[in-house]
């Protein structure tokens, strides 16, 4: 066998090597934007689901069909801080008022994801004490304003709520898991929604 000969087959080992490490790297590739795109339409489904029950939530904030039962603007909102809103409406249009309470749980409640950052949003309706939880929201946040649009200091006492009379809302949600160390993430934000109901009556 000559040098030549074994020239080429070294050759063509480095080729068949380099070629197999291709197609591995491109599969590699494939495989993971599939993954991740996948998270991503999860995520936004997440945050569509999230976002549906906050902005018809509001819509209803202060709001009853009876208006012996209409709350006073001071009387809508009960809580208002950074990641919690607490307020009164009748959401189903019976003339029972509602009390609903958005709060993000703490990080221990979803120690078992591998994302250090998720939480559940909480969402509880009395009376009866229906809770809903959203997994998966890294941040839930809240502003207020006043009929100024200045933004009111938090937590604001119960005693200075009906000064509110704008809202901005903000959601972000991420995957449980990372593809290489990077969760897919959605993110919504609301700029001052003003709920009808908020106006002094």
């Amino acid at each position: 066998m000559g040098t030549a000969t074994i020239l080429d087959i070294v050759g063509a080992i480095l080729i068949g090597g380099i070629l197999i490490v291709s197609l591995h790297t491109v599969n590699q590739n494939v495989l993971t934007n599939i993954y991740y795109y996948n998270s991503d339409i999860v995520n936004q489904g997440n945050l569509v689901s999230v976002v549906d029950f906050i902005e018809r939530d509001i819509k209803r904030l202060g709001y009853s069909s009876n208006p012996a039962l209409l709350p006073t603007s001071a009387q809508s909102i009960l809580t208002a801080d950074t990641s919690r809103i607490k307020f009164v409406g009748d959401l189903d249009n019976n003339d029972v008022l509602d009390t609903v309470t958005y709060y993000l749980g703490p990080l221990s409640d979803l120690q078992v994801t591998p994302n250090p950052r998720d939480r559940i949003l909480y969402r509880r309706i009395d009376p009866g004490g229906m809770i809903s939880a959203n997994p998966g929201v890294t941040e839930f946040s809240l502003l207020f304003f006043d009929a100024l649009s200045d933004t009111l200091p938090l937590p604001l006492p119960a005693s200075q709520t009906g000064r509110i009379a704008a809202i901005q809302i903000s959601v972000r949600v991420e995957s449980a898991t990372s593809v290489e160390e990077e969760y897919a993430l959605a993110f919504w934000r609301q700029i001052r929604v003003s709920a009808r109901n908020l106006k002094n009556r």
